[in-house]
């Protein structure tokens, strides 16, 4: 009887813990679409307001987003960021991992 009852409640909690990941998977995903839903709407109304200037993409917003999370709190590379230009930039953010 108590093997039963041991194998029932790991059956319970198996489901409970995928149960968990599922909602919390779930959860990051509708914030990463709140996220995107976000920056193309930033992406538009900045493209209308500045009609000419361009740079307002929603993949250049995200660039700028991770070029701030990068750099900001670093203050060796600070000074340097200006010595290169946006597209080198982008290039190395893009292909490096950290």
């Amino acid at each position: 009887m108590k093997k039963a009852q041991y194998d029932s409640l790991k059956v319970v909690n198996n489901q409970l813990h995928i149960l968990e990941h599922w909602q919390s998977n779930n959860a990051q995903a509708e914030r990463g679409a709140a996220k995107r839903s976000i920056v193309q709407k930033l992406s538009t109304e900045l493209q209308k307001k500045f009609l000419d200037i361009s740079g307002f993409s929603t993949t250049n917003l995200w660039y700028m987003t991770l070029f701030y999370n990068e750099y900001n709190d670093n203050p060796n590379i600070q000074p340097l960021v200006g010595e290169i230009c946006w597209t080198k930039h982008i290039a190395i953010l893009s292909k490096c991992k950290d």
